[in-house]
C-alpha cells in the first residue's frame, strides 16, 4: 500500500512527544509496518516544535505513526490541527 501522497495531508487528531519519541494520531492514516524510515512532513501543529520533517519510526497500529524528537520537552498537543504529508 503506497502512502498518501504529498497533496493529500493526513490531518492530526493529537500529538504527544515523551522522552524524544513523537506519536501522531491520525485516523486510518494507511501507513504499514514496511514504510518505518519514509520521509514525512508535519505541518500546521499548534506548538510549532513538532513542525518538523522526519522520518517514520514506528507504526504502531492503523491510527498511529512515530518519529524520535530527542533534545526537546515533553509535550502534547490535542485539537492540533497540524497534518502529516509524505516527503
Amino acid at each position: 500500500m503506497a502512502l498518501a501522497p504529498s497533496s493529500s495531508p493526513l490531518y492530526i487528531a493529537g500529538i504527544s512527544r515523551v522522552n524524544g519519541k513523537v506519536v501522531i494520531r491520525i485516523t486510518s492514516h494507511g501507513f504499514t509496518i514496511g514504510q518505518v524510515g519514509s520521509a514525512i512532513r508535519v505541518t500546521g501543529v499548534a506548538d510549532p516544535s513538532f513542525n518538523v520533517t522526519s522520518t517514520v519510526a514506528s507504526v504502531p497500529d492503523a491510527n498511529t505513526i512515530t518519529f524520535n524528537q530527542s533534545s526537546l520537552n515533553d509535550r502534547t498537543v490535542e485539537l492540533v490541527g497540524g497534518a502529516v504529508s509524505v516527503g
